[in-house]
Protein backbone atom coordinates (compact mmCIF):
# COMPACT_ATOMS: atom_id res chain seq x y z
CA UNK A 1 0.00 0.00 0.00
CA UNK A 2 2.76 2.38 1.11
CA UNK A 3 4.36 1.75 -2.33
CA UNK A 4 1.39 2.80 -4.19
CA UNK A 5 0.66 5.62 -2.82
CA UNK A 6 4.51 6.97 -3.57
CA UNK A 7 3.67 5.50 -6.96
CA UNK A 8 0.67 8.35 -6.60
CA UNK A 9 2.49 11.27 -5.76
CA UNK A 10 2.82 10.70 -2.14
CA UNK A 11 6.49 9.98 -2.62
CA UNK A 12 6.08 13.95 -3.12
CA UNK A 13 4.46 14.15 0.39
CA UNK A 14 6.75 12.12 1.92
CA UNK A 15 9.69 14.02 1.00
CA UNK A 16 8.68 17.02 2.15
CA UNK A 17 7.58 16.30 5.28
CA UNK A 18 10.08 14.50 6.64
CA UNK A 19 9.20 10.35 6.58
CA UNK A 20 5.66 10.73 7.53
CA UNK A 21 5.17 7.21 5.30
CA UNK A 22 8.29 5.69 6.63
CA UNK A 23 8.33 3.97 10.20
CA UNK A 24 11.91 3.09 10.79
CA UNK A 25 12.30 3.31 14.21
CA UNK A 26 15.64 5.40 13.50
CA UNK A 27 14.06 8.20 12.40
CA UNK A 28 10.19 7.70 13.80
CA UNK A 29 8.78 10.73 15.51
CA UNK A 30 5.63 11.90 17.11
CA UNK A 31 4.21 14.95 18.59
CA UNK A 32 3.89 13.08 21.97
CA UNK A 33 7.72 13.96 22.59
CA UNK A 34 9.07 17.65 23.60
CA UNK A 35 8.70 19.06 19.47
CA UNK A 36 11.35 21.29 19.72
CA UNK A 37 14.21 18.54 21.21
CA UNK A 38 13.63 15.89 18.14
CA UNK A 39 17.15 14.30 17.90
CA UNK A 40 17.63 14.38 14.21
CA UNK A 41 18.21 16.47 11.37
CA UNK A 42 18.54 20.32 12.53
CA UNK A 43 16.04 19.64 14.91
CA UNK A 44 18.03 21.14 18.25
CA UNK A 45 19.08 23.43 16.48
CA UNK A 46 19.68 27.42 17.50
CA UNK A 47 19.98 29.08 14.39
CA UNK A 48 16.42 29.58 12.58
CA UNK A 49 13.93 26.62 13.84
CA UNK A 50 10.36 27.13 12.78
CA UNK A 51 8.01 28.66 14.03
CA UNK A 52 8.65 31.21 15.43
CA UNK A 53 6.54 33.92 17.89
CA UNK A 54 5.87 36.52 15.53
CA UNK A 55 5.17 40.59 16.56
CA UNK A 56 4.90 44.07 15.71
CA UNK A 57 5.97 45.63 19.00
CA UNK A 58 9.23 43.80 19.51
CA UNK A 59 11.51 46.10 17.38
CA UNK A 60 10.99 44.32 14.28
CA UNK A 61 10.83 46.89 11.11
CA UNK A 62 8.32 46.85 8.19
CA UNK A 63 9.97 46.26 4.90
CA UNK A 64 9.47 48.09 1.74
CA UNK A 65 10.69 45.58 -0.16
CA UNK A 66 7.67 43.46 0.20
CA UNK A 67 4.47 43.81 -1.79
CA UNK A 68 1.30 42.18 -2.67
CA UNK A 69 1.70 38.46 -2.81
CA UNK A 70 0.89 37.33 -6.68
CA UNK A 71 -0.41 33.33 -6.68
CA UNK A 72 -0.45 32.57 -10.44
CA UNK A 73 -3.43 29.64 -10.63
CA UNK A 74 -4.92 31.43 -8.02
CA UNK A 75 -8.72 30.66 -8.99
CA UNK A 76 -7.59 27.47 -11.58
CA UNK A 77 -9.86 24.54 -10.41
CA UNK A 78 -7.83 21.51 -9.50
CA UNK A 79 -9.07 18.18 -8.62
CA UNK A 80 -7.64 17.00 -4.85
CA UNK A 81 -7.30 13.80 -3.09
CA UNK A 82 -6.74 14.04 0.60
CA UNK A 83 -4.72 11.46 3.08
CA UNK A 84 -4.23 10.96 6.51
CA UNK A 85 -0.57 10.83 6.89
CA UNK A 86 -0.05 9.76 10.25
CA UNK A 87 1.11 13.43 11.00
CA UNK A 88 -1.73 15.74 9.46
CA UNK A 89 -4.27 15.78 6.90
CA UNK A 90 -2.47 16.26 3.70
CA UNK A 91 -3.84 17.44 0.39
CA UNK A 92 -2.27 16.28 -2.75
CA UNK A 93 -3.17 16.37 -6.92
CA UNK A 94 -5.69 13.68 -7.82
CA UNK A 95 -4.45 11.00 -10.71
CA UNK A 96 -3.55 13.56 -13.67
CA UNK A 97 -3.89 16.72 -12.05
CA UNK A 98 -0.58 18.85 -11.52
CA UNK A 99 -0.85 21.09 -8.75
CA UNK A 100 2.75 22.82 -10.18
CA UNK A 101 0.55 24.79 -12.67
CA UNK A 102 -0.35 26.96 -9.00
CA UNK A 103 2.97 28.58 -8.71
CA UNK A 104 3.84 31.86 -6.45
CA UNK A 105 7.31 33.97 -7.48
CA UNK A 106 9.36 35.34 -4.08
CA UNK A 107 12.17 37.57 -4.32
CA UNK A 108 12.40 36.79 -8.09
CA UNK A 109 12.68 32.37 -7.84
CA UNK A 110 9.26 30.81 -9.02
CA UNK A 111 7.68 27.72 -6.29
CA UNK A 112 5.16 25.52 -7.60
CA UNK A 113 2.54 24.44 -5.50
CA UNK A 114 3.04 20.57 -4.25
CA UNK A 115 1.16 19.93 -1.35
CA UNK A 116 -0.99 21.63 1.55
CA UNK A 117 -1.78 20.33 4.42
CA UNK A 118 -2.99 21.41 8.43
CA UNK A 119 -2.06 21.77 12.36
CA UNK A 120 -4.32 22.63 15.44
CA UNK A 121 -4.80 21.70 18.76
CA UNK A 122 -6.43 18.43 20.25
CA UNK A 123 -8.03 20.35 23.01
CA UNK A 124 -9.81 23.84 23.29
CA UNK A 125 -7.58 23.89 26.25
CA UNK A 126 -4.45 24.12 25.37
CA UNK A 127 -3.60 27.59 24.02
CA UNK A 128 -2.02 26.92 21.00
CA UNK A 129 -3.09 25.02 17.84
CA UNK A 130 -1.79 27.12 15.00
CA UNK A 131 2.09 26.78 15.17
CA UNK A 132 2.91 30.37 14.63
CA UNK A 133 1.62 33.02 16.86
CA UNK A 134 1.34 36.64 16.11
CA UNK A 135 1.53 39.38 18.99
CA UNK A 136 0.92 36.95 21.06
CA UNK A 137 -2.07 35.28 20.17
CA UNK A 138 -2.36 31.67 18.29
CA UNK A 139 -5.20 30.60 16.78
CA UNK A 140 -7.06 26.92 16.32
CA UNK A 141 -5.43 25.83 13.23
CA UNK A 142 -2.87 27.03 10.78
CA UNK A 143 -2.79 25.58 6.82
CA UNK A 144 0.43 25.43 4.93
CA UNK A 145 0.53 25.76 1.15
CA UNK A 146 3.59 23.90 0.49
CA UNK A 147 5.31 25.23 -2.76
CA UNK A 148 9.26 23.91 -3.94
CA UNK A 149 11.41 25.90 -6.60
CA UNK A 150 11.03 25.41 -10.08
CA UNK A 151 14.24 25.09 -11.48
CA UNK A 152 15.29 22.17 -9.18
CA UNK A 153 14.29 18.80 -8.49
CA UNK A 154 12.72 17.60 -5.19
CA UNK A 155 15.41 19.68 -2.84
CA UNK A 156 14.74 19.97 0.81
CA UNK A 157 16.69 23.79 0.63
CA UNK A 158 13.99 25.19 -1.62
CA UNK A 159 10.87 25.52 0.07
CA UNK A 160 8.42 28.48 0.50
CA UNK A 161 5.78 27.76 2.41
CA UNK A 162 2.98 30.18 2.68
CA UNK A 163 0.84 30.09 6.38
CA UNK A 164 -2.47 30.64 6.80
CA UNK A 165 -4.00 30.91 10.52
CA UNK A 166 -7.49 29.85 11.04
CA UNK A 167 -9.76 30.68 13.94
CA UNK A 168 -13.10 28.04 14.89
CA UNK A 169 -14.91 31.31 15.64
CA UNK A 170 -17.75 31.03 13.31
CA UNK A 171 -20.99 29.76 13.69
CA UNK A 172 -21.52 28.52 10.18
CA UNK A 173 -19.52 25.90 8.85
CA UNK A 174 -16.96 27.74 6.08
CA UNK A 175 -18.25 26.54 2.93
CA UNK A 176 -14.62 26.77 1.04
CA UNK A 177 -13.03 24.04 3.33
CA UNK A 178 -16.93 22.19 3.46
CA UNK A 179 -16.15 20.01 0.25
CA UNK A 180 -12.23 19.20 2.23
CA UNK A 181 -13.87 18.48 5.78
CA UNK A 182 -16.66 16.54 4.88
CA UNK A 183 -15.09 13.67 3.20
CA UNK A 184 -15.76 11.80 6.65
CA UNK A 185 -12.34 11.78 8.41
CA UNK A 186 -13.14 10.07 10.98
CA UNK A 187 -12.50 6.63 9.35
CA UNK A 188 -9.41 7.82 7.66
CA UNK A 189 -6.88 5.69 8.71
CA UNK A 190 -3.08 6.37 8.18
CA UNK A 191 -2.01 6.11 4.43
CA UNK A 192 -5.82 5.89 3.66
CA UNK A 193 -6.60 8.27 1.02
CA UNK A 194 -9.72 9.99 -0.45
CA UNK A 195 -11.51 12.05 -3.16
CA UNK A 196 -12.76 15.53 -2.95
CA UNK A 197 -15.31 15.27 -4.70
CA UNK A 198 -15.29 17.57 -8.13
CA UNK A 199 -12.75 19.96 -7.81
CA UNK A 200 -11.67 23.26 -5.58
CA UNK A 201 -9.32 26.48 -6.03
CA UNK A 202 -6.43 27.91 -3.72
CA UNK A 203 -8.99 31.06 -4.07
CA UNK A 204 -12.22 29.72 -2.27
CA UNK A 205 -9.49 28.50 0.59
CA UNK A 206 -7.83 31.56 0.92
CA UNK A 207 -10.76 33.66 0.80
CA UNK A 208 -10.45 36.81 2.66
CA UNK A 209 -6.66 36.54 3.13
CA UNK A 210 -5.11 39.77 2.66
CA UNK A 211 -2.20 39.28 -0.06
CA UNK A 212 -0.55 42.84 1.09
CA UNK A 213 -0.35 42.03 5.36
CA UNK A 214 1.90 39.29 6.39
CA UNK A 215 5.35 38.41 7.26
CA UNK A 216 8.41 36.67 6.21
CA UNK A 217 11.57 35.08 7.92
CA UNK A 218 14.35 32.51 6.77
CA UNK A 219 13.05 29.65 8.87
CA UNK A 220 13.14 25.47 9.03
CA UNK A 221 10.61 22.94 8.49
CA UNK A 222 8.17 22.12 11.27
CA UNK A 223 8.66 18.61 11.26
CA UNK A 224 11.72 16.40 10.89
CA UNK A 225 14.60 16.42 9.81
CA UNK A 226 13.34 20.42 10.78
CA UNK A 227 15.86 21.81 7.58
CA UNK A 228 16.67 25.07 7.88
CA UNK A 229 15.97 26.22 4.31
CA UNK A 230 12.46 27.35 4.50
CA UNK A 231 11.06 30.50 2.65
CA UNK A 232 8.09 31.27 5.69
CA UNK A 233 5.16 34.03 4.52
CA UNK A 234 2.56 34.01 7.37
CA UNK A 235 -0.31 36.20 6.70
CA UNK A 236 -1.41 38.35 9.83
CA UNK A 237 -5.05 38.11 9.50
CA UNK A 238 -7.23 35.09 10.02
CA UNK A 239 -9.55 33.58 8.33
CA UNK A 240 -12.54 31.22 10.61
CA UNK A 241 -14.33 28.43 9.90
CA UNK A 242 -16.50 26.61 12.35
CA UNK A 243 -16.43 24.77 15.63
CA UNK A 244 -18.02 22.06 14.11
CA UNK A 245 -15.42 21.94 11.43
CA UNK A 246 -12.08 21.83 13.78
CA UNK A 247 -13.72 18.91 15.62
CA UNK A 248 -13.70 17.46 12.11
CA UNK A 249 -10.22 18.13 11.76
CA UNK A 250 -9.81 16.48 15.07
CA UNK A 251 -11.73 13.13 14.29
CA UNK A 252 -8.46 12.30 12.06
CA UNK A 253 -7.32 9.22 13.28
CA UNK A 254 -3.82 8.88 15.16
CA UNK A 255 -3.36 12.50 14.85
CA UNK A 256 -6.78 14.52 16.00
CA UNK A 257 -6.99 14.66 19.77
CA UNK A 258 -3.49 14.38 20.27
CA UNK A 259 -2.47 18.32 18.59
CA UNK A 260 -0.19 18.68 15.78
CA UNK A 261 2.04 21.41 16.43
CA UNK A 262 5.07 22.20 17.58
CA UNK A 263 5.87 24.36 19.93
CA UNK A 264 6.66 28.09 18.61
CA UNK A 265 10.67 29.56 19.67
CA UNK A 266 11.24 33.48 20.29
CA UNK A 267 12.71 34.60 17.21
CA UNK A 268 16.71 34.67 16.41
CA UNK A 269 18.78 37.06 14.33
CA UNK A 270 18.86 34.10 11.63
CA UNK A 271 15.12 34.15 11.25
CA UNK A 272 15.23 37.63 9.62
CA UNK A 273 12.10 38.40 10.43
CA UNK A 274 9.83 41.33 8.64
CA UNK A 275 6.90 42.28 7.52
CA UNK A 276 4.76 44.30 5.20
CA UNK A 277 4.11 48.11 5.79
Amino acid sequence: MASFLCLTLLCLTAAINAQWYKHDPKTHWHYRHDPKGWPMGDCQSTNRQSPVKLSTKSGITCSENLGWINIDGFRSQIRVNLVNSGKTLVGIGAPGENLGRISVTLDNKKYLLKQFHFHWSGQDSHPQGSEHSIDGAFTDVEMHLVFTEADTTLEIDSIAILAVLIKADSYRDNWKFAKLFNVGLSDMYITKMKSVPGSISLGSLLYGVDFNNYFRYEGSMTTPPCSENVKWTVFRDPISISKTQLEQLRSLIAVGRTGNFRIAFDPTPGNKVEFTC
